[in-house]
C-alpha cells in the first residue's frame, strides 16, 4: 500500500469528510494530509495593497496542525485532492 493510501486511511476513520490534500508541509517539513479548513476573506482594497487575492483558501497540517495558504502548499508529483 502506497504512503499516501495508507494516511488516507488512517486519517479518514477519525476525521469528517472533506477534500484533502497530500504534500510536504512547508512549517513541519514532514509528508501530511492537508485538510480544507475553509477560505480567509479580504477587502478589495486591503488585498491589493498586500498583492493578495480576496479569497485565500486554507489548509490544516495533520502533523504540526497549522493552517497553511494555498500559495504555500508545495506542487509535488504526490499532491493529490481526494474526496473521502
Amino acid at each position: 500500500m502506497r504512503f499516501e493510501d495508507q494516511l488516507l486511511q488512517s486519517y479518514s476513520a477519525t476525521q469528517p469528510k472533506y477534500a484533502t490534500r497530500i504534500c510536504t508541509c512547508p512549517n513541519c517539513d514532514k509528508q501530511s494530509v492537508f485538510t480544507f479548513s475553509g477560505e480567509q476573506h479580504w477587502h478589495p482594497r486591503i488585498a491589493a495593497a498586500k498583492g493578495l487575492p480576496t479569497k485565500v483558501s486554507l489548509w490544516k497540517c495533520s502533523n504540526c496542525h497549522k493552517n497553511i495558504t494555498e500559495d504555500k502548499l508545495p506542487i509535488e508529483k504526490s499532491t493529490t485532492r481526494v474526496r473521502v
